[in-house]
């Protein structure tokens, strides 16, 4: 009689208990680990030319071939490199940007005990048209949600304005206010090409600088998590008084569960928002609501984006003589 292999099933470690933590706190720690070795022996700085047959790559970093093949899969297991179709590894990430998140995360004790978050205002015009592309998805939602044929949109801390180019991708007619850092706004300004025409750059501060007050939509996506509680009450407040009766105040953000549960990917997010500005946040809706409803917006309401985000609407509506 023939015998038939019996799969084993993989062993589980039980949700919730001590052993789960640690091995993913032991998992996330290899990680980092890896990558510091990484950069110790300069094998992103030796991959950067282009890709290296793993023996070759053990040779210039001064590595055995075996710890070498063991340190290339974790790495790729970070998605820090790749193996290319004949089997030679590939960087995938460049080594002053994993050198820049390895330093930022080492002042977490820094920042929690109350001192200055590493600086990233300089990365501002580099990264946002990164956050454009990669949010596409999300963006299309916005787009949809707040765009109709001749409107004004004012978007506050816009970056690249990647809703205001859709919207004016579908609406030709639309005019799209942003505004930025000079810095960001000058990459922006590149990238507008033949829809130039229908954007005003407006280099200046949320908080204090004059708005336009004609807009029928004002859009701060993923902005006021960078501000307090106070500033972001007044920055809503600012957008209602820019807004014409009848219009919309529209804010993407990414919201914490109103249960109290953690979401992998909010929270990841939150930790990473406190390094760069601790003077900033993540709230649940209710709490964002409850910050419309201050500002004195009306018919409150919220839609899921792809991810974890959500946009959170509100409509202005207010005596003509309340516009100061």
């Amino acid at each position: 009689m023939a015998e038939h292999a019996v799969p084993l099933a993989e062993p589980t470690i039980p949700e919730g208990t001590a052993m789960l933590a640690l091995q993913r706190l032991n998992d996330a720690a290899g990680l980092v680990a890896a990558a510091d070795l990484a950069l110790e022996r300069g094998l992103l700085g030796l991959l950067a030319p282009g890709p290296m047959d793993v023996g070759a790559l053990a040779v210039a970093a001064g590595l055995d071939p075996k710890p070498c093949e063991v340190l290339v899969r974790q790495l790729q297991l970070a998605g820090a490199v790749a193996r290319t179709p004949d089997g030679r590894v590939a960087a995938r990430v460049d080594e002053p940007g994993l050198r820049y998140t390895l330093r930022r995360w080492r002042t977490l004790p820094r920042v929690v005990d109350g001192g200055p978050p590493e600086p990233t205002a300089h990365l501002y015009p580099t990264l946002t048209p990164v956050l454009a592309d990669w949010m596409l998805p999300s963006h299309r939602v916005v787009a949809r949600t707040v765009g109709r044929a001749g409107m004004h949109l004012l978007d506050l801390g816009g970056g690249m304005s990647p809703v205001g180019q859709l919207v004016v991708e579908a609406h030709p007619d639309a005019r799209v206010t942003v505004v930025d850092r000079p810095e960001v706004l000058r990459v922006l300004a590149d990238r507008l090409d033949s829809r130039a025409d229908r954007f005003s750059l407006l280099a200046g501060d949320l908080l204090v600088d004059p708005l336009p007050a004609d807009a029928d939509v004002v859009l701060l996506s993923g902005v006021l998590h960078l501000f307090d509680d106070d500033d972001v009450l007044r920055i809503l407040r600012r957008a209602v008084r820019a807004t014409v009766d009848g219009g919309t105040v529209a804010v993407a953000e990414p919201l914490l569960r109103e249960d109290g549960e953690i979401d992998e990917t909010i929270t990841a997010y939150e930790i990473g928002l406190h390094l760069r500005h601790p003077q900033g946040g993540i709230w649940p809706y209710s709490r964002l609501a409850g910050w419309f409803a201050r500002a004195g917006l009306s018919d409150i309401h919220r839609l899921a984006l792809p991810g974890a985000g959500s946009l959170v609407l509100g409509t202005v509506g207010r005596p003509a003589t309340d516009r100061t």
